[in-house]
């Protein structure tokens, strides 16, 4: 390096820079000489550009010179002449030639980018509490760690997975729990009241219905124990006390079953209302009643039983009802027929005479009302007169309409009363001369009286005006 006056070169640099640029130096203040076209030794020429500008090989022994602004790196170009940009993009350059980058692709780092924290910063707007998050979303799957013993995982209606703290079993075995909040449950026995009993272990079960049975010979209550069950009562003068509802007995939905084997009526003494029955007061002999709370009162139906049989009649607890071979009977032939209300069993102790219809030449007498048959009004169409129906029938005229001839022999009277809007009566099927009585008229208000017949299938009608 005896070219160089050390006194005038303040820097020096080589780089490798694609021909025809193969070298460069910087120009303090003054050098005399100047490495040749090959960075090398030999040639000579002047350095280019301003004071501490980098040279450049321009060729032919002549040099040139780009001068670097602050942070400027000195870059080769497309045209073999290297020129000072400034870094750009994601990155900064700083005089110091420390680089800074802020970015990547446009993007603005995140905070972990930069950042080393043993307890996280916010994510997603979120602080975790103790490094933990109390809740996380997730676009799609989402797998998390619930740490401790092995056990169950649930997933509720958001999509939160938890703990249950105990093992599910493998293959779906292992006990199972049960609980419908009031009765005792065991990991392999579920026992539901006395109604209804789950046993078992792993994956099997079976579920076995019991129904409690038990027969009562003296007054009882209806317990818990009851429910779902029978009381049968078997003894004399007994009662059943439906005691109040509650959580255990008669809550909504529960029943029992209570047959009366007394030899008497049995007495029902209730706190809770009873429906249903044909007496809330009583079920007799041979009785039962089904009872069903619906919360607030009981919903019962069965069979009331039999009264308590006497005088001429007894009853077996079999059912069977015998007749006295010696019997006190009563009523006559004149009274038949039980008056309103009376409930009695009477015979007749003397033979009667009845009479009917289809029998000729009997003698009536006494007599009977009638309630006369209303037609309703009339104003169009067709009416046939059925005298089967009542001897004393009414209709209104309200319109020209025809009257039909009965269908069957016999005979009755029929009233026609005209309103406003009366019109012709039209007679059809009837067999009559020229003379059939009155006139009808449309007047409004005016009365008709029509006897209509048929005998051997032959019809006929006279008319009576009654103004």
């Amino acid at each position: 390096m005896s070219w160089l006056r050390t006194t005038a070169l303040a820097g020096l640099c080589y780089a490798a820079i694609a021909s025809p640029f193969a070298g460069m130096q910087a120009n303090a203040q003054y050098i005399p000489g100047a490495p040749g076209a090959s960075g090398g030794g030999g040639g000579g020429g002047s350095p280019g550009g301003a004071t501490n500008a980098v040279q450049y090989n321009a060729g032919s022994g002549n040099f040139g010179g780009v001068t670097l602004g602050t942070a400027k790196l000195l870059l080769g170009q497309a045209s073999g002449v290297p020129a000072g940009e400034t870094m750009g993009g994601d990155c900064t350059i700083a005089a110091t030639g420390a680089i800074t980058c802020l970015d990547t692709n446009g993007v603005a780092f995140g905070t972990f980018a930069t950042q080393n924290y043993a307890s996280p910063p916010a994510i997603g707007g979120t602080t975790p509490a103790a490094g933990a998050f109390t809740t996380l979303g997730a676009s799609g799957n989402l797998t998390t760690n619930i740490t401790g013993s092995t056990q169950c995982v649930h997933a509720n209606s958001s999509g939160v997975l938890s703990g249950t703290g105990g093992d599910c079993g493998a293959g779906g075995g292992g006990s199972v729990a049960f609980t419908d909040g009031t009765h005792s449950v065991t990991p392999t026995t579920l026992t539901v009241g006395n109604g209804f009993v789950i046993g078992g272990s792993g994956s099997a079960g079976t579920l076995n219905a019991t129904v409690p049975d038990a027969t009562q010979a003296s007054g009882y209550s209806i317990a818990a124990g009851d429910m779902s069950g029978q009381e049968n009562f078997k003894g004399s003068s007994l009662t059943v006390t439906f005691p109040a509802i509650s959580s255990t007995v008669f809550a909504s939905g529960m029943s029992a079953v209570i047959p009366n084997r007394n030899s008497t009526a049995l007495t029902i003494s209730s706190t809770p209302t009873v429906n249903g029955l044909a007496s809330a007061s009583s079920i007799y002999q041979y009785g039962w009643a089904s009872c069903t709370s619906n919360g607030t009162s009981l919903d019962c139906f069965g069979f009331p039983g039999f009264g308590a049989l006497s005088g001429d009649l007894t009853a077996t607890g079999a059912g069977v009802v015998t007749l006295k071979t010696s019997v006190a009977l009563a009523g006559s032939p004149t009274t038949t027929t039980q008056s309103a209300g009376d409930s009695s069993t009477k015979i007749a102790t003397t033979a009667f005479t009845q009479t009917i219809l289809s029998t000729a030449d009997q003698t009536l007498s006494g007599g009977a009302n009638v309630t006369s048959d209303s037609l309703g009004t009339k104003s169009s169409g067709t009416t046939t007169i059925d005298c089967g129906a009542n001897p004393l029938q009414y209709l209104t005229d309200g319109g020209a309409f025809t009257l039909a001839a009965p269908a069957n022999d016999g005979s009755c009277m029929v009233l026609v009363t005209n309103n406003g809007s009366a019109g012709t009566i039209t007679f059809s099927g009837f067999s009559v001369g020229s003379n059939t009585g009155d006139a009808i008229d449309t007047t409004s208000g005016h009365k008709f009286t029509l006897s209509i017949w048929r005998i051997n299938s032959v019809a006929g009608y006279r008319i009576a005006a009654m103004q």
